[in-house]
């Protein structure tokens, strides 16, 4: 894959409009309104400057950091791109100051009244990946790059789930995954709720508040010599025995349902391992432990956790069963 792309001369794009500038006149960014043929690490690039549709998004053709280098490009239309990694396509596009690939959007349509998620994620083609991890098809919402060109993330479409090789088996991904620098697993979200091992025992993972905006941070996390660094149940329950026999409960809480009052929602359990200690945590009650001063015991919560799991989500899109709007 080509070096670092030098400064673009922006003296000689065509038809600009619509530039914003910084107070010392630097352009950061702009529309087009003709062609204009763009070099970069992926190739040489058209970026938008057509008519307008349904799925358009007002946002620039072209960005820039101060220096003048190019930020990102909005292109004219699906284009197929030089990756490090292989081709994909491409809508939007998003480099580091060096010129090398940041960030890859396969598509980048504007969502409204006219043009929902459904309609967008037709669009979408299937992309295929040969990992460290394994190899699978889907379809992604962005790729992720390391300023190296190594895969630093990627995101799935909502729906949409992979397979992936762990330390403990083969686990079903949804949302996304991240990646050490040398192609190695660092993190996933489980599709569902898995029992896996881990330091404290066998615990239930799966993090029934995760959003699916991105994939860097997943709730099932790896170090790089494939041991586990984190885990999220909504589920589950560990008990730490102390010295003296005293004993601390954690577990995932019950919270009303911002989005219907009538529901209940669940704030998992979050565990961290380090070295010589474990970290609990589910956002009201927290606390840290040595492994050589305590014992644990993890167990199943109660029926109540595993029925709200069960319950079919609600979004703002669900207005018949919403009352938040008044």
């Amino acid at each position: 894959m080509p070096g670092k792309v030098s400064v673009l001369n922006q003296s000689t794009l065509r038809g600009v409009r619509s530039v914003i500038k910084s107070p010392d006149g630097v352009m950061l960014s702009c529309c087009l309104s003709e062609p204009n043929k763009i070099p970069t690490a992926c190739g040489t690039l058209v970026p938008r400057w057509g008519p307008e549709d349904e799925r358009s998004r007002p946002r620039p053709a072209l960005s820039f950091y101060p220096d003048g280098s190019l930020r990102s490009i909005y292109l004219q239309q699906m284009t197929t791109v030089t990756t490090p990694i292989g081709p994909y396509p491409a809508e939007l596009l998003i480099f580091y100051p060096e010129g090398t690939l940041q960030r890859l959007f396969p598509l980048n349509g504007q969502l409204s009244g006219f043009w929902e998620l459904k309609d967008e994620q037709r669009l979408c083609p299937q992309l295929s990946f040969h990992l460290f991890c394994g190899s699978f098809k889907g379809k992604m919402i962005g790729l992720h790059f390391f300023a190296s060109g190594a895969l630093r993330s990627l995101t799935l479409w909502p729906g949409e789930t992979i397979v992936l090789r762990t330390n403990v088996g083969l686990l079903p991904v949804r949302h996304g995954a991240a990646f050490y620098e040398d192609g190695r697993l660092e993190s996933l979200e489980p599709a569902e709720p898995l029992l896996v091992a881990t330091p404290l025992g066998n615990m239930t993972a799966y993090d029934s508040s995760a959003a699916g905006l991105q994939g860097d941070r997943n709730s099932l996390a790896f170090n790089s010599d494939g041991s586990m660094r984190s885990i999220v149940s909504s589920t589950d329950q560990v008990q730490v025995i102390k010295a003296g026999r005293e004993l601390v409960t954690f577990a995932p809480l019950l919270k009303p349902d911002p989005l219907q009052a009538s529901r209940q929602t669940i704030a998992p359990l979050r565990v961290e391992f380090h070295q010589t200690q474990v970290s609990l945590s589910n956002g009201e009650q927290q606390g840290s432990f040595d492994f050589a001063d305590c014992c644990f015991r993890t167990s199943a919560g109660s029926a109540a956790f595993r029925q709200i799991l069960q319950q079919p989500p609600l979004s703002c899109g669900d207005c018949g069963s919403c009352h938040l709007c008044g």
